[in-house]
């Protein structure tokens, strides 16, 4: 899905099936990414962990997004919008036929840097520092 205006293109959004490329080795490292230290121990590790094992079942996404600085956030709902709608479209009319189920997402996940400020992060008491991977589970595809 791409996001333009007078031909232009402002920003994209895309995703990419953990499960269906797993054997690449580059979708291999960011699946023991997400489940290395740099995501803090608890339950979004334990979840992520589960969902990504290789016998998790769930056909897991990685979303793909990216806009320019000034693109206005009131067009990020109008993009996911027509993210589900073409990957409905994908899902039901992809070739080969077995290749359908792996655009069918139960869960995205999106990775984004986080900078912590490090003054902000002396006055709670926490480490400071910049890093980390998040990520949001929420149903996709139709």
């Amino acid at each position: 899905t791409m996001i333009k205006a007078d031909g232009a293109l402002f920003g994209f959004l895309s995703a990419v099936s953990l499960q269906r490329h797993r054997a690449d080795p580059s979708v291999g490292r960011l699946i023991s990414l997400l489940g290395s230290d740099r995501i803090e121990d608890g339950p979004l590790r334990q979840r992520l962990a589960g969902l990504l094992a290789p016998s998790g079942g769930a056909n897991v996404g990685l979303l793909l997004s990216e806009r320019m600085v000034n693109t206005p956030v009131q067009l990020v709902p109008h993009a996911v919008e027509s993210l589900h709608l073409d990957l409905g479209w994908a899902a039901a009319n992809a070739e080969p036929a077995a290749e359908r189920a792996s655009l069918t997402f139960e869960w995205l996940v999106l990775l984004a840097h986080v900078t912590l400020d490090a003054q902000a992060g002396a006055e709670s008491g926490g480490a400071g520092g910049s890093g980390g991977a998040g990520g949001s589970g929420g149903a996709g595809g139709s």
